[in-house]
């Protein structure tokens, strides 16, 4: 994954949770000492933190690192992902197709399932 995405993720991940507190950027920065500026870099994807910074936010929010850090679904989504699993079998043989492939190898795959999903509907 490259930074960017992190980036993006981390961003999506830190504004969800200040949501959920119902917290302000200025009242993180300050419960755990860092400028007012950089917490805004943060939250609008242009900055990543140290490791160490993502540790005082995550003992800030009562939450893991990883639900910082990594991409979050929605419950609903984690839902019907599950249910789809449970109803289809064969949907495991396609997560073991394409586990450990990198960004581009997915995106060709995703590309060729589309491709193939719309010719049988022809």
């Amino acid at each position: 994954m490259n930074l960017e995405t992190q980036k993006l993720i981390f961003s999506q991940n830190l504004r969800r949770l200040m949501e959920e507190r119902n917290v302000k950027q200025i009242d993180v920065a300050d419960a755990i000492g860092v400028s007012h500026q950089l917490m805004n870099t943060w939250v609008r994807g242009k900055a990543y933190p140290r490791p160490n910074r993502i540790q005082l936010l995550a003992s800030y929010f009562g939450v893991r690192v990883a639900d910082l850090v990594e991409l979050q679904l929605p419950e609903s989504r984690i839902s019907k992902l599950a249910a789809m699993m449970e109803a289809h079998p064969i949907y495991w043989e396609v997560i073991d197709a394409v586990s450990g492939m990198d960004e581009e190898g997915l995106r060709l795959a995703i590309r060729l399932l589309r491709t193939m999903k719309e010719a049988s509907h022809e």
